[in-house]
């Protein structure tokens, strides 16, 4: 018989019973603000937090939502939380081999909003003593910070604190609002996290009185992504990306369809759910789910905004997996040749080409497209995984 937790008796009312600190009119509005961050949609998602900062400029809830519109952009654009990156055996490490630029103009743009959500956030609740939908909000501000000093500038120590003022926030509300689901993103992400560092950075944690736990974590999450008024989708996402990282590849898919499923207009998603296909040795449905991609692509919609030479590269290395190197070597020289083809495209293209190249002993010519791409800028970590490869061959 499975024993009974304390934990397990507050997630079972959690999911009993779900309460809001939301007043209806403001929940609708935030929950139509995630709509258009999910749907891609940055643009409309922004201007309808400056309708709410306009409407009501001391509420923390537009600076916040909008603090975090310009951070779910830059996130995804960087691709700085893909399935690829996070599950990385290094992404806890102390210092990432793969470190992501920082542009200083979104970096601004971010630090500015978040700072002003925060502040916000502060007088708001300095006024409003009790304000539990204020409370939420700060911490939703605190998390976001701490994404951001963690993918961006690998500082733990930044991260744990605000991590660690928004996990003891959530906690507080849980305790007051048992029911309240969306708490349990926040505690969920922070425990897991906290119980993934090694020892070179688990001291943060300990300092700041946290151990972590990771399959508390998970089960918190489950929770939020079952119950959640606002965070259900953020929820969803961060599953996908652990299932992923403890190669539950099924559970990643499922929760990566359910945002497919949702918001059919998000083509990160779709991407995701391709490159799941490949980590499950599917490589005939990745291939056959870019090739839909593609053709959402020129049937125009919210795909239009999708590079083809993105999908060329993935269909290339898929095709590179199935052992199909000469048609990946075709993808992967179509990219290289495109006239509209981005930098960064051309650059991951040269350095999947390169693999490709060494798999099939010309390593010759794998050598001068690595030498080209680590005298490059970097993207996502493509300089140093160069080098690497100038030292040692690709092997699968």
């Amino acid at each position: 018989m499975k024993r009974i937790t304390l934990w397990g008796l507050l997630v079972a009312g959690a999911v009993s019973a779900q309460t809001s600190p939301f007043p209806e009119d403001l929940l609708a509005r935030l929950q139509g603000i995630n709509r258009e961050i999910y749907s891609l949609d940055y643009e409309r998602a922004a201007a309808l937090c400056r309708e709410m900062i306009a409407r009501e400029p001391d509420h923390p809830a537009g600076h916040v939502y909008l603090a975090k519109t310009y951070w779910v952009e830059d996130l995804n654009t960087r691709q700085a939380l893909s399935i690829d990156r996070f599950a990385s055996s290094e992404f806890f490490a102390k210092q990432p081999r793969s470190g992501l630029a920082v542009h200083s103009e979104s970096e601004k743009r971010f630090l500015d909003a978040s700072d002003e959500a925060i502040r916000r956030s502060r007088d708001w609740l300095a006024k409003h003593k009790g304000d539990r939908a204020a409370q939420y909000l700060l911490g939703v501000a605190f998390q976001d910070r701490a994404t951001f000093e963690v993918a961006f500038k690998s500082d733990w120590w930044a991260a744990m604190r605000f991590g660690g003022t928004s996990h003891r926030m959530n906690r507080e509300l849980l305790a007051a609002l048992p029911g309240f689901a969306d708490s349990y993103l926040v505690t969920g992400v922070y425990s897991y996290v906290a119980g993934s560092l090694p020892w070179s950075v688990k001291w943060l944690a300990v300092l700041l009185g946290h151990s972590g736990n990771r399959e508390r974590g998970k089960q918190e999450l489950e929770t939020a992504a079952a119950r959640a008024l606002l965070a259900g989708d953020d929820a969803r996402a961060v599953l996908s990306l652990i299932y992923t990282r403890e190669k539950r590849f099924d559970q990643a898919a499922g929760k990566m369809a359910e945002l497919r499923l949702r918001y059919p207009e998000n083509y990160i998603a779709h991407l995701e759910l391709a490159g799941l296909e490949l980590r499950r040795n599917r490589t005939g449905q990745a291939i056959a789910i870019y090739g839909e991609i593609l053709s959402l692509i020129e049937a125009g919609g919210r795909y239009r905004r999708l590079e083809p030479a993105v999908v060329h590269n993935r269909m290339g290395v898929a095709y590179r997996v199935a052992g199909k190197t000469n048609t990946a070597i075709g993808y992967f020289q179509r990219v290289m040749e495109s006239a509209s083809a981005s930098d960064q495209v051309k650059t991951i293209a040269r350095l999947e080409l390169g693999k490709t190249l060494d798999i099939t002993g010309r390593r010759e010519e794998a050598v001068a497209l690595y030498r080209a791409v680590a005298s490059a800028e970097d993207y996502a970590g493509s300089r140093p995984e160069a080098a690497r490869l100038l030292a040692r061959p690709f092997r699968p």
